[in-house]
Formats: C-alpha cells, sequence, structure tokens
C-alpha cells in the first residue's frame, strides 16, 4: 500500500507538471498576439488543446480551442469562429476569478461574435450588460467600439457617433490610467533606490 500510494504521488505530480508546462506553452500566445501574428496564436491553441486532450483534460482543451474565435473573427473565418465560440461556451466559463472584469469581457467578446454572425439582438444585449459591468477604460472602450458597429448596422448614425466619440474619451482615459500607474512604479523605484543608497 505504502509503494502505491508514492506511485499515486509521483504520477499526480507528473500530471501537475504536464498541465502546467501546456499552460506555459499556451501563453506564449500572448507574445505572438502583442506582435500581431494571429496565426501563430492559432496555431499555439490548437495544439494546446490537443495536449489537453491526451492528458484527458476535456474542459481545459475546450477552452484552449474557444480562444481562437476572436482570431478567427479578425480573419473572416465563419466556419471556424463558429466551432471555436461553441466549443468556449459549451464549458460555460466565466473568466479568470482574479480579474475583476472578467464577466464584463467574456461578454464583450460574444457580443463580438454575435455582431460577426449578424444575430445583433444577442451581440446588444450582450454589449449592453459588458458596459454596465465594465470597471476599466479599456473593456469600456472595447464595449462601446463594438455598439458603434451595431448602431451604424441598425441605421442609427446619431448613436453610432455617439458610441464611437465614447471609445475615443475612454481609450484617452485608459492611456493616462496605465501612464499613471507606471509613474507610480517608476516613483516607487526611485524612492526604493534613495533609501538604500543613502548615506547612512
Amino acid at each position: 500500500p505504502i509503494k502505491s500510494s508514492a506511485a499515486s504521488d509521483v504520477y499526480k505530480r507528473q500530471a501537475k507538471d504536464t498541465l502546467n508546462a501546456i499552460i506555459n506553452y499556451q501563453n506564449r500566445g500572448i507574445a505572438y498576439d502583442y506582435l500581431g501574428n494571429k496565426d501563430s496564436v492559432i496555431a499555439i491553441n490548437l495544439h494546446a488543446a490537443e495536449m489537453y486532450k491526451r492528458i484527458r483534460n476535456n474542459e481545459a482543451a475546450a477552452i484552449a480551442l474557444g480562444c481562437n474565435y476572436s482570431y478567427y473573427i479578425d480573419k473572416g473565418d465563419s466556419v471556424n469562429a463558429r466551432k471555436a465560440f461553441e466549443s468556449y461556451t459549451s464549458t460555460r466559463y466565466e473568466g479568470n476569478s482574479n480579474y475583476g472584469d472578467a464577466k464584463a469581457f467574456l461578454l464583450c467578446e460574444k457580443g463580438t461574435y454575435y455582431m460577426f454572425v449578424s444575430r445583433l439582438d444577442s451581440a446588444f444585449s450582450c454589449l449592453n450588460q459588458s458596459l454596465k459591468l465594465s470597471k476599466s477604460y479599456s473593456n469600456k472602450a472595447a464595449a462601446t467600439k463594438v455598439l458603434a458597429q451595431y448602431y451604424a448596422r441598425v441605421n442609427k448614425p446619431v448613436l453610432a457617433m455617439k458610441y464611437a466619440l465614447k471609445t475615443s474619451e475612454y481609450n484617452d482615459s485608459d492611456f493616462l490610467a496605465v501612464r499613471e500607474s507606471q509613474l507610480q512604479q517608476i516613483q516607487a523605484m526611485y524612492n526604493y533606490c534613495l533609501l538604500y543608497t543613502s548615506p547612512s
């Protein structure tokens, strides 16, 4: 029994190490996304999904596959966008619990997909909820950008312009908030250096 328990612990550690390795591999996609290389992000997510399946983590596999739907939308690939979106929503994933705007972000993503497939009522519902729940300027900017597109599609140019202007305002506010945070970090580092380099 002791040997069996020890072997079980080894397998558990190996399984956890494998899961972490796949997660780290999938996180490479963040860098490619930043560089604008969407094809590489898609390939990484597809490969990660296959690796998750090999360790029988089907939920993680579905989420990895589903992460591609926004990239397929950008490429205009409606067939794969639908498959990825259905995979994503099948898990009922509610986002990263450590991210305060997770629900608002996912609602905006869903709204963007519904706009892409011309389900305008569903798009408006998701985007409107996203905007109400959003705390960050970046999420508000994302939601209002697609809402501007929605109002343009339903032939309401005044509202389309209103939300386009809101998007610009939120983007400016987000830039200022990020800049302020960076300045605070620099000031904190400067104070730290002064504290430890000043003569005693």
